[in-house]
């Protein structure tokens, strides 16, 4: 990356006007790649010339290629100070944004473009690939329809793969083990699940097989969120356990997710849980908002058990992506409240809890990576839990 970076530098220095034209130091440490160098002669020549928005222009590229992407939007923004239409700053700026893992933020800034420039197949490829990036249903779709326009307006250009072509499934497998004190024994958990996306609409189905209190279960699980007008989707969840001993003998849940705009997603569920001598009743509220690299959601829960009292509790959640793609991500939950738990034959624990746990994912390749989990999990007087949980994750 640092030679073709270094190689574009070269032709960009040679076409560019001797007026207000970097110096030739800049000129010769970019054609032999060195960049560190072409930043100092860079920077050097802009303490002289601070109005040479060419020169700008480049070190702004220099610094994108070093990998300081922080610095190298500080000049971008400097320079859409002073001409915020300039369509080739705005495509330079979304490069550099979808490099430091914001494909989301790259998108916007993109689209202005895009607006500007409509006849610039540059900012509409490079527009369809942060989309894409976003990796989410509402995003998919403009990803979709941006690429129908591009083939239409631009059928010289080699444009990328259409929906048919790009991986469309993920399959995670994986395991987690808990260790319980105060005499439980240990769990154990072995699961796959496999999401999927196909014209909008996101499938998923899990199976998994847990040990808790020297019990075995098995579970079969399918759901999907289907749009049903713009910028608002039907989410459903449905659940069977054929053993539930310690599992419930099902679950039902339907909801609406609406994404007004901005970043945020607003949704709110019930679910129907029923168990051999029992069933409880449980609403959720979610707001979440995403802000470049950043995701923070808040969920409220309340759930009635059947000629019972009502349990309340409320768990955050903070994720970062990172990444050249920003798919891959760390993130921090906290929750408390009250819970329902089934921890034997007739028998359902109502207790106070509170839980800390660490998550993430990690893409090794474009089609493979891992998850994983570590927390804690205090329940009330009876026991604290700590797990762990690690996974395989693949797209086709």
């Amino acid at each position: 990356m640092k030679a073709a970076g270094a190689l574009l530098l070269a032709v960009l220095l040679a076409a560019a006007p001797a007026l207000g034209a970097p110096p030739e130091a800049a000129r010769r440490a970019a054609a032999a790649g060195d960049l560190a160098a072409a930043r100092h002669a860079l920077e050097r020549w802009l303490a002289g010339h601070p109005d040479d928005d060419d020169s700008r222009f480049l070190l702004a590229r220099v610094l994108a290629w070093q990998g300081h992407h922080g610095a190298a939007l500080e000049q971008y923004d400097r320079l859409l100070r002073s001409e915020p239409a300039n369509a080739d700053f705005l495509l330079e700026k979304g490069r550099t944004l979808l490099w430091a893992g914001r494909p989301r933020a790259a998108a916007d800034v993109l689209a202005r473009a895009r607006e500007l420039a409509p006849d610039y197949a540059e900012v509409r490829r490079l527009e369809i690939l942060a989309l894409r990036r976003v990796d989410t249903p509402a995003a998919h779709r403009a990803a979709d329809r941006l690429l129908a326009e591009a083939r239409t307006r631009f059928p010289e250009e080699d444009w990328p793969p259409g929906p048919g072509d790009r991986p469309r499934w993920q399959l995670a497998a994986g395991a987690r083990v808990s260790a319980l004190d105060n005499g439980y024994d240990d769990w154990t958990e072995f699961g796959l699940r496999l999401d999927g996306l196909a014209a909008g609409d996101r499938f998923h189905g899990q199976i998994r097989q847990t040990r808790r209190y020297g019990r075995t279960d098995r579970e079969v699980a399918v759901g999907g969120a289907f749009p049903i007008a713009p910028r608002l989707e039907l989410v459903l969840d449905l659940r069977a356990s054929p053993t539930h001993r310690v599992l419930c003998k099902w679950a039902a849940e339907g909801g609406l997710e609406a994404r007004p705009g901005g970043g945020w997603v607003v949704s709110a569920r019930v679910r129907r849980t029923e168990y051999d001598t029992s069933r409880d009743l449980r609403g959720a509220f979610t707001l979440e908002r995403y802000a470049g690299a950043w995701h923070a959601a808040y969920t409220l829960t309340a759930t009635r058990l059947a000629g019972g009292g009502t349990a309340v509790g409320q768990r955050a959640r903070l994720d970062r992506s990172y990444g050249a793609d920003g798919r891959s991500l760390v993130g921090l939950t906290w929750a408390v409240g009250e819970e329902v738990e089934n921890i034997g034959p007739d028998n359902l624990l109502e207790s106070h809890v509170w839980a800390l746990i660490l998550s993430g994912r990690h893409w090794v390749t474009a089609r493979w990576g891992l998850w994983w989990s570590a927390g804690i999990h205090h329940q009330d007087d009876f026991y604290d839990r700590r797990e762990a949980g690690l996974g395989l994750l693949v797209r086709f």
